[in-house]
């Protein structure tokens, strides 16, 4: 737990919860390393939906995954592009899709019953590293992507949110993200908020957000 960068960290807490052959979602692909690590877990069964809004960064994603993984499915979805509907019950892999994190229920239409559960979804938010500072995630958009995650999560699946409180947008994104969590039902979600307590309050910020295993049937939050 300690003396970890936050991205390990976060790997380190939601390993448990992925398995292979699951379904899984890097809401912010950035540089990689969260679509690598998901891709790591689910093996060549299962599959990667990985979104930026950036081209920039899928290709370093798409470059890290061709460098680090053998035997994998590396797709590239430019745009509009669908896929096979109904979705074939071979076909896995790791799917790079430019496309914003708030539509990342988008495939659960062309897929259709072939659909599964996603076991995990990830978001690391802000601006890509090394990359334009002035590009960053946005807090309408945020919040979008994060309802829709807690409908396509399974029971027993995990979402884990990174914020970046150290500028301005990071700011008003973690305070959206604070006010929507806080009346969620705590019989249908465990949600955990991990920080600094002797750093500054900019630090960035952790939320675990675990669906729990429920009896009801709807797809309501």
């Amino acid at each position: 737990m300690f003396n970890l960068r936050i991205t390990e960290r976060v790997h380190q807490c939601v390993q448990p919860y992925i398995q292979e052959g699951d379904w899984v979602i890097d809401g912010t692909a950035g540089q990689g390393n969260d679509t690598l690590f998901l891709a790591q877990q689910v093996g060549q069964k299962g599959i990667v939906f990985s979104f930026d809004i950036q081209k920039k960064a899928l290709e370093a994603t798409e470059q890290m995954l061709r460098k680090q993984t053998q035997g994998y499915t590396i797709e590239r979805l430019e745009d509009n592009r669908k896929f096979p509907n109904p979705f074939p019950d071979s076909l896995h892999g790791v799917y790079l899709i430019h496309q914003s994190h708030e539509k990342i229920d988008f495939f659960r239409e062309d897929v259709g019953e072939g659909a599964q559960p996603i076991a995990c979804v990830m978001f690391n938010f802000g601006y890509l590293p090394h990359g334009d500072k002035t590009l960053t995630t946005h807090t309408d958009s945020t919040e979008q992507a994060i309802l829709k995650s807690l409908v396509l999560i399974k029971e027993g699946g995990i979402i884990s949110l990174v914020t970046y409180p150290g500028h301005e947008e990071g700011r008003r994104e973690d305070e959206a993200i604070q006010k929507l969590l806080k009346p969620l039902p705590g019989k249908k979600y465990e949600i955990i908020q991990i920080q600094y307590v002797n750093r500054s309050e900019k630090a960035p910020k952790q939320y675990l957000i675990y669906k729990r295993c429920c009896q009801t049937t709807d797809n309501t939050l």
